[in-house]
């Protein structure tokens, strides 16, 4: 991921993406570069690869705290994938209802898929107290 081009690391993301587990190196990488459509690739990617790799999960969790708007969305949305019930990441998701509108509704999309066990969650943001 040393090419100076965006695009071209953007694109070697995508392609790891079809690598499966094997990938996951790469794509830790990718989610340290400085250019943002690099990094929601790679974690649309790690998302997609699932808990196959016991390093994803933390990658995924580490977004969260990105400064980007659109990072934090993105991976929201693979957390969602890479299991949907998984209440062990649900309060960090939560604590994305204090950022932007987009990463709100990202959130409570994703905690809508773990099904009833995000009941109690969701209401806490309903009323505020998330």
């Amino acid at each position: 991921m040393k090419n100076q081009t965006a695009g071209v690391r953007e694109k070697v993301a995508q392609a790891l993406a079809y690598i499966g587990k094997d990938s996951v190196p790469g794509l830790l990488i990718a989610l340290k570069d400085s250019d943002e459509e690099v990094r929601m690739t790679a974690l649309d990617a790690l998302g997609r690869i699932g808990p196959r790799d016991p390093e994803v999960l933390p990658a995924l969790l580490g977004a969260l705290k990105d400064p980007g708007e659109r990072i934090r969305l993105t991976a929201v949305t693979s957390l969602s994938r890479l299991d949907p019930k998984a209440a062990r990441w649900s309060p960090r998701c939560t604590a994305r209802f204090r950022t932007s509108e987009h990463v709100r509704n990202g959130a409570m999309e994703g905690l809508g898929k773990m099904g009833s066990a995000a009941v109690p969650l969701l209401a806490q943001a309903l009323r505020g107290k998330e």
